[in-house]
């Protein structure tokens, strides 16, 4: 089986990609979250601080207000301004029937902010109980520029937090999957590429716990089930090829058979009209002599030792051997005639069938009594075929074709040569007899002529000899 290759990247590559990319995004979201949080702290820890220098400064500066220590002002005024968180201090001091007077102090690079905290406090005081006096206000801004200070310190621990936790967490992600899928799926896919139709068998195991169920191992379980299927249909396959090439084999025997059969069918059936045109244009002389002939070739184109003729006697109550044919070095049959009561049982078979074969002896004599075969036993016949010669009415007995080992079967063309032999014989007999009559006829005739050629030599009356009879010595005379 062949490898497409090399995989170009892998799950788990892609998987990290994917932890990172969410990481990516869940950072930007935490950092956001986290600095809108930073933001928010940052300004109320400014506005505590804030009020915290509210607090701590209320009542010094009140207390110098009212007692006109203008240096004491100064002093707390710029320890204030000395607070990181502290942009810009304004203290508005406003006596009575004079107009107000303004201090303040400003960090250098302070610009006026709309996100900064900032504080207004009313200045009281009270020099005796149940007296308040209002001396005035402080405004405490705050400085801009330290919450964005603070805030970068937080984002870029924020930052480094979160790329370290999604470096983590991307890593083992990546280790888990790696000895969880990866590896297994490697070992999968190599089991794979290494199958072939001949290691079907082998199932495929994962090293890992066998009480695992998860979906590897219904991956495992599919694969080697798809395995199974595979291997039992390969098989089947083979086997219906092995099947199919007897079947195809088998086939092309029948049709050679077949075709053996017809090509002797053919050629008995080509001998066998052979025959018939030699019967036809035989003399009467030797009709018997070319029927004798017949017999010779078609028991010799059968294998045949013996080929006999039994035709029913004069008086009808047996039947005499008319022609006979044995190969050289067998035995000729001994008795030329055979009681019809003794061969009853093969006529009434012949009667029915037209023609019988018998494979051995044995079935013979089974058939039609031992006594019956005895005249094909004593000339060693085991394999015999009979065949009746009747058209009609007419009877011109039965045929006997015998072999001298006992056969499995007459084969087909066999049986076709003994069915045409018959019919050509039974003819053969028939123009036999028609002959007969016919030339019995004409010497019947040539007598009648005969006798009225020598009647007409004569007076009827006188039987004296007439002019006829003078005119043909006349005509004799002349001849000599």
């Amino acid at each position: 089986m062949r490898r497409n290759g090399e995989p170009k990247d892998s799950l788990g590559g892609r998987l990290v990609l994917a932890t990172l990319g969410f990481c990516f995004i869940f950072t930007l979201i935490t950092i956001g979250v986290r600095t809108w949080s930073a933001w928010q702290a940052g300004l109320v820890a400014m506005t505590t601080e804030l009020r915290l220098i509210e607090q701590v400064y209320q009542r010094t500066l009140s207390k110098a207000i009212w007692e006109m220590d203008r240096e004491s002002l100064q002093t707390h005024l710029a320890s204030a301004a000395n607070v990181a968180s502290v942009g810009r201090i304004v203290l508005t001091i406003k006596p009575e029937n004079r107009p107000p007077e303004i201090l303040e102090r400003t960090r250098a690079g302070w610009t006026a902010s709309t996100v900064a905290p900032s504080r207004h406090l009313a200045l009281t005081y009270q020099p005796f109980p149940g007296s308040t006096e209002k001396l005035g206000e402080l405004a405490l801004y705050g400085d801009e520029r330290m919450l964005w200070a603070r805030l970068h310190d937080e984002i870029f621990a924020i930052v480094i937090t979160q790329i370290i936790q999604s470096l983590l967490l991307a890593g083992l992600i990546m280790l888990l999957f790696t000895r969880s899928v990866t590896v297994h799926v490697q070992r999968i896919a190599r089991h794979l590429a290494q199958l072939t139709p001949t290691n079907l068998g082998s199932l495929l195991e994962l090293r890992r716990k066998p009480s695992r169920r998860d979906e590897l191992t219904h991956l495992v379980d599919g694969v080697n089930e798809l395995q199974g299927n595979m291997s039992n249909y390969l098989k089947r396959q083979q086997r219906d090829e092995h099947e199919l090439a007897q079947h195809r084999d088998r086939l092309a025997e029948l049709v050679r058979e077949r075709t053996a059969e017809l090509e002797a069918l053919a050629a008995a059936q080509q001998a066998a009209l052979t025959l018939s045109n030699r019967l036809i244009h035989a003399p009467y002389e030797e009709f018997e002599h070319y029927q004798l002939e017949c017999l010779r070739v078609v028991a010799q184109r059968l294998g045949a030792s013996h080929a006999l003729w039994y035709v029913n006697g004069e008086t009808g109550s047996d039947y005499r051997l008319f022609l006979e044919w044995h190969a050289e070095q067998v035995q000729p049959p001994r008795s030329l005639t055979q009681g019809a009561n003794e061969w009853s049982f093969l006529m009434a078979m012949l009667e029915r069938e037209q023609m019988v074969n018998f494979l051995t002896h044995a079935a013979l004599a089974a058939a039609i009594t031992a006594p019956a075969s005895a005249p094909f036993s004593e000339i060693g016949l085991e394999a015999s075929a009979f065949a009746l010669l009747k058209s009609g009415g007419e009877r011109f007995g039965f045929l006997v074709f015998g072999k001298q080992t006992a056969v499995s079967e007459w084969r087909p063309d066999e049986q076709a040569l003994l069915a045409m032999t018959a019919q050509m014989l039974l003819q053969s007999a028939r123009h036999k007899a028609q002959l007969i009559d016919v030339i019995g006829t004409h010497r019947e005739l040539r007598k009648v002529n005969a006798r009225l050629e020598e009647l007409s030599l004569s007076d009827p009356l006188t039987e004296l000899p007439n002019r006829r009879h003078f005119d043909k010595i006349k005509a004799v005379e002349f001849r000599r």
